[in-house]
């Protein structure tokens, strides 16, 4: 075999080695349809810290660490909840308080 006969060999597999290999992923720009649900912006440090003292301030007021520990018990902490979590905790937390308020039991209200 001949020189210019390997080189054309030597072409002809790369060509097909090229022709074997995946095409390039294309790319686009995201969208708010990409996305399940609102896309809801991070809470600002201010709104985060009065949040966790008004779960606490609650906690103290009406003995509702039980039910703090409980939601909060796979990640140790307030500070360690997503910021949609510690939103729903306040809301619990708060639906807790006015039942305990209108002489509701806790019980009752589907807490225990």
């Amino acid at each position: 075999m001949n020189d210019k006969a390997r080189l054309d060999a030597l072409k002809n597999l790369i060509a097909a080695e090229l022709q074997r290999t995946p095409a390039r992923p294309k790319f686009r720009l995201l969208t708010r349809d990409d996305f399940e649900g609102p896309i809801v912006p991070p809470l600002d440090p201010e709104s985060r810290a009065w949040l966790i003292a008004r779960i606490h301030d609650l906690r103290r007021m009406y003995g509702l660490g039980w039910l703090i520990r409980q939601q909060t018990q796979r990640v140790g902490s307030l500070a360690c909840l997503e910021d949609v979590q510690l939103k729903a905790l306040h809301q619990e937390v708060e639906r807790a308080r006015e039942c305990l308020a209108d002489g509701i039991s806790l019980e009752e209200a589907g807490f225990i």
